[in-house]
């Protein structure tokens, strides 16, 4: 699964235990580096986060992901 926009975790705490693979992804440092810090007491040796832009992903391959969320949430 890949989590874009994963800001700070918040879908990441639900999705994450459900699938094999969870890659959070976020154009902010500051975001993936509180995603980092959140959940480095989790044992989820599946669950990464990278700096990403959604625009422009040439990191990953095509069909690397089966499901993607991208999630907006205005405060």
């Amino acid at each position: 699964m890949l989590g874009l926009g994963v800001g700070v975790g918040r879908t990441t705490l639900h999705f994450a235990p459900l699938v094999r693979e969870y890659v959070g992804a976020d154009l902010s440092p500051a975001m993936i580096e509180a995603c980092r810090a959140r959940f480095s007491g989790q044992s989820w040796p599946h669950v990464g986060f990278r700096i990403c832009d959604a625009r422009s992903m040439p990191e990953f391959e095509d069909g690397s992901f089966d499901f993607v969320l991208f999630s907006l949430s205005i405060f």
